[in-house]
């Protein structure tokens, strides 16, 4: 089990099918939590789920088949889905919590950077050697 602590204080805990945590991420915010998993959506408080949410907020649409998703969105220039820049940002955040489980500590991420802050062992983890004669500038 892992928790995700973002800059503006939101948290993120991962499970992975613990009792108390089941597999998929618990959203916790000041009037409950959320848990979302790729079946269902459930919440502490059922009236959570009802919240009208304000025409500025932000909403991802739901794409059933990412694949045709995907191909409408090169016609139309749209963003998928399943944009790249989500991806990465998914991505990032799942690699530094497998980091943490594995390193049994805290890591400290700045989003800015790209790069673990103050902690050796774990930036090592966060990229590998490049084959000669390739490198990044």
């Amino acid at each position: 089990r892992v928790t995700l602590t973002y800059a503006n204080g939101a948290k993120v805990i991962v499970g992975q099918g613990e009792k108390d945590i089941p597999g998929g991420c618990t959203f916790v915010g000041e009037k409950g939590q959320i848990f979302v998993d790729r079946s269902k959506i459930t919440a502490s408080d059922p009236e959570i789920l009802k919240t009208d949410l304000s025409s500025a907020a932000v909403r991802l649409y739901k794409s059933d088949n990412h694949v045709q998703d995907f191909l409408n969105c090169i016609a139309s220039r749209d963003l998928p889905a399943a944009d790249v820049e989500i991806g990465h940002r998914t991505a990032t955040a799942c690699h530094l919590a497998n980091m943490a489980a594995r390193l049994g500590r805290k890591i400290e991420w700045d989003p800015s950077a790209e790069k673990v802050v103050g902690d050796e062992d774990a930036a090592a983890m966060a990229d590998r050697p490049y084959r000669g004669p390739w490198k990044l500038a």
